[in-house]
């Protein structure tokens, strides 16, 4: 028997339809319904179970909606195999301050220009040469770390033919200039 307390000002009790068992239709074996019905044994506890679990599916949902977090990394179809990965990245490493060409990077991979191109966007992210400047920066700024070398050096030996070339990229990407 369920208690309600009353003695709070303007409490009410419920509604006597959520206090009512909840009916069943007996189907006969046919499959069909045989139009007796029988009260269910669950009665309120069980509508508050189903509530229950409705209301962690709910809030499970809206959880997941609402993070911010990126979803979990699915496979990607369609880029560069790992091999073709790794070798282009020790490529790239290797050759920072010689300038590679895409058709250079391509024959790295064993792949046409054109197909090279759009495979390595779709594994990196990036185009191949925006890829190959983002990592002369971050090598500039390790090598910038250390007091013993010049902007000018830096610059020469990660390929930039120019210290304002270097100087404007490395603001571009950095939000700063290579002597700040």
């Amino acid at each position: 028997m369920v208690e309600l307390d009353t003695s709070v000002a303007g409490a009410r009790p419920p509604s006597s339809r959520w206090l009512r068992p909840t009916s069943h239709v007996v189907n006969s074996p046919n499959g069909m319904g045989s139009g007796r019905s029988r009260s269910s044994s669950r009665g309120v506890s069980g509508s508050n179970s189903a509530t229950r679990r409705l209301g962690i599916v709910l809030a499970h949902e809206l959880l997941r909606l609402n993070s911010h977090t990126a979803p979990p990394s699915q496979y990607i179809s369609g880029g560069l195999a790992g091999w073709q990965q790794k070798r282009l990245v020790d490529y790239i490493e290797e050759h920072l301050a010689s300038d590679p060409s895409l058709p250079e990077l391509a024959a790295v991979a064993g792949l046409s220009p054109y197909h090279f191109a759009r495979m390595f966007k779709q594994s990196f992210g990036l185009p191949p040469h925006r890829y190959l400047t983002s990592r002369r920066i971050e090598k500039a700024k390790r090598l910038l770390a250390k007091p013993a070398l010049s902007v000018t050096r830096v610059g020469f030996d990660l390929g930039f033919s120019e210290l304002s070339s270097f100087t404007s990229t490395f603001r571009k990407h950095v939000g700063l200039t290579p002597t700040d």
